[in-house]
Order: C-alpha cells, then sequence, then structure tokens
C-alpha cells in the first residue's frame, strides 16, 4: 500500500532514530570553532558573517557521508547535484550558531505553519545535540530544534523533546533559541540561521559551560521527498538522509536487534576549538561622509602641511639672508 497513516509514520520514525546509550567515540568529528564574526539569524548570510567556521558538506556524494552515514527510505537516492547541504557550526560562552544551506533542486512545500513539528512529512531537518550525559548519549536527552518548508515558501520552526517519557513538541516557546530561514527559488537554496543557547541544551543533556575543548554529539538527519503525493507518508519518492548510521564502519550494535544501520548512536562528534584566523567582514563604506578624509588622506594631509611649512620657513629664511 503506497500510503502509510500519521500514525504509523510517526511510529516508523521514532524506530528509526530512538537509538540506545552509546559511549563509543564517534567515527567524524567536526571542529567548532569559536566565534569571531557576529550572526544576525536572519535567514540571510551577510558579507564574512560565516567566514570564520568550517563547512560540513552533507550529501550522497561526499567522502564523510559515504563512511558515516547513508540514505534512509526509498529508493530515490539523490546526487549532489539534486541535493546538497552545507553546515557551518561556531561557538562563544553562551550560544551554538548554526548555518544551514540546502539546495534542492525539487522543494516540496506543503506544509502548513505546524510543518516544523513533523518535518520528515516533507523537505525538512530534524537537528540533534546533547552533551555527554554520565558517559552515555541516550536519544531522550537530545535537544532538538527541527524545521520545515510550508506551501507558502516560509520556514516553520519546532522544538522537540522528551517531557515525562512522551514527545511534546512546542512551536510556540522555543526556548530562548533563534532561528530564521529563507528561500531563494533561482538558486533553489534554502538558508536556515539558528542560535541555540548552550543552557538550553544543557537542560536536557547535563552540561551548562564550554570551553575550548568541550565535546557534544550532533546530527542533522535530511527529509527528502520529490512528489506533493508522498507528503506525509513514506511512499514513492520519500528518503532520509542520515549522518548517524554505522552500517559501513564495521562496529554496529546488534543488540537490540537486526537493525545494523540503526544502532548504536552514532551522531557526529562535535569539538569546540581555538578561532579561526579570518578577516574581520569588510566594512560599508558606501554611506560614510565625504567631508572627514579617511586615515590615509589625513596623513597625506598633514605630509603635505608639514612640505608647505617646511617650504614656508625656508622662504623666510633666504629673505632674511
Amino acid at each position: 500500500m503506497k500510503k502509510i497513516t500519521a500514525v504509523v509514520i510517526l511510529v516508523l520514525m521514532i524506530t528509526a532514530i530512538a537509538f540506545p546509550a552509546s559511549a563509543l567515540e564517534p567515527g567524524y568529528t567536526y571542529q567548532c570553532a569559536k566565534l569571531v564574526n557576529a550572526v544576525t539569524p536572519d535567514g540571510k548570510v551577510t558579507g564574512g558573517e560565516w567566514d570564520d567556521a568550517v563547512a560540513l558538506v552533507v550529501n550522497a556524494d561526499n567522502e564523510t557521508v559515504k563512511t558515516y552515514g547513508q540514505w534512509q527510505g526509498g529508493n530515490n537516492h539523490k546526487s549532489a547535484a539534486d541535493l546538497s547541504v552545507t553546515y557551518k557550526f561556531k561557538w562563544d560562552d553562551k550560544n551554538l550558531y548554526i548555518l544551514e544551506q540546502r539546495m534542492d533542486k525539487n522543494f516540496i512545500m506543503k506544509g502548513d505553519d505546524t510543518a516544523g513539528a513533523t518535518p520528515w512529512n516533507g523537505d525538512g531537518t530534524l537537528m540533534f545535540l546533547a552533551f555527554n550525559k554520565s558517559g552515555e548519549f541516550a536519544f531522550e536527552d537530545a535537544y532538538e530544534p527541527f524545521w520545515a518548508m510550508t506551501e507558502g515558501g516560509k520556514i516553520s520552526f519546532a522544538l522537540r523533546s522528551w517531557l515525562s517519557g512522551e514527545f511534546t513538541t512546542d512551536q510556540t516557546h522555543q526556548g530562548n533559541w533563534k532561528g530564521a530561514g529563507a528561500y531563494d527559488a533561482g538558486t533553489k537554496t534554502l538558508t536556515v540561521e539558528l542560535v541555540v543557547p548552550f543552557s538550553d541544551i544543557g537542560a536536557k543533556s547535563g552540561s551548562k559551560d564550554v570551553a575550548v575543548g568541550t565535546k557534544l554529539r550532533f546530527t542533522p538527519i535530511i527529509a527528502n521527498i520529490d512528489s506533493a503525493d508522498d507528503y506525509g507518508t513514506f511512499a514513492g519518492s520519500w528518503d532520509q538522509l542520515n549522518l548517524h548510521d554505522r552500517k559501513n564502519t564495521g562496529d554496529a550494535d546488534t543488540t537490540e536487534g537486526d537493525a545494523t544501520t540503526e544502532y548504536p548512536i552514532n551522531w557526529a562528534g562535535m569539538v569546540l576549538t581555538e578561532a579561526l584566523k579570518v578577516d574581520a567582514p569588510a566594512t560599508d563604506t558606501s554611506k560614510t561622509p565625504t567631508t572627514a578624509p579617511s586615515t590615509m588622506d589625513m596623513t597625506l594631509v598633514m605630509s603635505l602641511a608639514g612640505l608647505a611649512l617646511s617650504g614656508g620657513l625656508i622662504a623666510v629664511s633666504k629673505k632674511r639672508k
């Protein structure tokens, strides 16, 4: 049967990502540099706003994804030319900053304003963030900002967490994090910027203070469909690009059954590092008043003034002689 009910979808989705705890080291660790350039979370990359962060490219042709991730779902796997997502992360003493730029040749925008609560229904992103709690990484300790496209081309956000053993999705009060997205129809690229307080992540997974060397786990799960008929189902064109599976690493844990592509938690690692050496963003001088000379101009003026004064003194000296 092509269509699957929403209840079945939810059960399957939770089963697919509800990993048991594990203290295994991640195969891939992202180097998260300390912030140099300020971020305005408006869904637009301005100037060198993100030049101080390391790029992580996630697509089916990327070697990191081939080793530590996989497609999950149907037979609709996309090449990098059709679907490619670039992430950048950076940090300061209070926040984790996230940039997602998703190029998708076939965005499906069928969701309403609540689409972010169930991003796996269409073209959306599930982001999982966690500190190491008691030496383990448990799914229910994750801090989970989600987002998806609405039918009108807007971005719908949601925060999903475990409360009292049940999933609660909150789109009205999303903690203290800020997020915005913008879609460029010309380049078919969705740009999302998030600012997530470490205190919010730590409230779920046991740590709030960060410094150089602090480690987290994270993973983006990128849902994809290419037919509006498949919105809200796992049918036909539905796929999901994961950066967490151990299928190709030879150390899958089968103690929870035969789901060897899912166990154990294999979210990517993230370590907070010193800032990168980058140039500060160029200053916009288009509105700089022209009445005041620049530093270079002032130097030139002072030099000319000095020459003029010297010339005047020489002339006076000759006249006296």
